[in-house]
């Protein structure tokens, strides 16, 4: 039998598990299954019942899943909406209960060492910014002259956004430059300190949804796009209507909503950061979490 090792990568939106085994200098993949939860879509700061119901039956799901492919060891991931949320204690017993699974909450700043580390296999060379957008938090990587010059994660993920800032359908200037002001000072550490001294032309976006906006444009995700042809998608995708979205079929379901947030918060990073190119990782968080965990089981 194989020896595979496993990752659920419990986001707030989104729940991923990735079983592989390893093989020279990695893995191949062996089992993935993406589903859209939205363990934060009601609010970030307390898992409802309604998230908690869908969460659920997402892990008894990915249990079986595990119980058939018998990874030696799993690791299953909390991030910024179990640092956030006032019940996330009772959740993750609750599930520990129901499916025997373990959720180990990590700190954004760990988060964003594993998601460097994963997207650091792809891109071992050059001057880049990494973006890796949440739910609950977004992490910024800034490696610069062979060195990581910044790494943290904001508390400022899509739907943490959208918790602090309800915006109208359409979003309207006024909510529009309340966030951006927001971000200003949110983000004053990476916009007006490090990337002052360390500017760069490239920006990684790690997996989620920037593969969306490759797919909408229909660039291949192993090239890049341009950040002033990206610039005029993202300002088009901020106007839009939730019904005039329910017509875009490269938008997946689960982004629909909340993709005109998503577009805003790129739009502000692309044109703050002066970027000229955004490139795309599939290698994130539970990439990252995997390579460590292979090179411990070496150990």
């Amino acid at each position: 039998m194989e020896t595979n090792f496993a990752v659920i990568d419990l986001g707030s939106n989104t729940f991923h598990l990735l079983i592989v085994h390893p093989v020279l200098n990695g893995f191949r993949e062996v089992y993935r299954e993406r589903v859209f939860v939205g363990l934060g879509r009601e609010a970030v700061s307390r898992i409802s019942d309604e998230a908690r119901h869908r969460a659920l039956e997402t892990l008894k799901k990915f249990k079986k899943a595990l119980d058939q492919y018998e990874p030696v060891r799993c690791r299953a991931i909390g991030t910024e909406m179990f640092r956030q949320a006032s019940n996330a204690g009772a959740f993750i017993e609750e599930v520990k209960q129901q499916t025997g699974i373990t959720i180990e909450i990590i700190s954004g700043q760990q988060e964003a060492e594993y998601i460097f580390e994963a997207v650091r296999r792809i891109f071992p060379r050059g001057d880049y910014l990494v973006m890796d957008i949440g739910g609950g938090s977004t992490e910024f990587v800034l490696y610069a002259g062979g060195r990581v010059r910044f790494l943290d994660s904001f508390p400022v993920g899509i739907l943490a956004l959208y918790e602090r800032f309800p915006i109208g359908d359409p979003i309207t200037e006024d909510e529009k430059q309340r966030i951006q002001a927001y971000l200003t000072d949110a983000m004053a550490p990476l916009l007006d300190e490090a990337l002052v001294h360390y500017p760069v032309v490239d920006m990684i976006g790690a997996a989620g949804v920037i593969n969306t906006y490759f797919a909408m444009t229909g660039t291949p995700k192993d090239t890049y796009l341009d950040t002033e042809a990206l610039l005029e998608v993202l300002d088009q995708l901020i106007h839009t209507t939730y019904a005039e979205r329910l017509q875009m079929p490269r938008i997946p379901m689960g982004r629909k909503k909340w993709i005109v947030m998503t577009s805003l918060f790129l739009a502000f990073v692309l044109r703050r950061t002066k970027v000229k190119r955004l490139l795309y990782s599939p290698n994130s968080l539970k990439e990252g979490v995997l390579y460590a965990m292979i090179s411990q089981a070496k150990q």
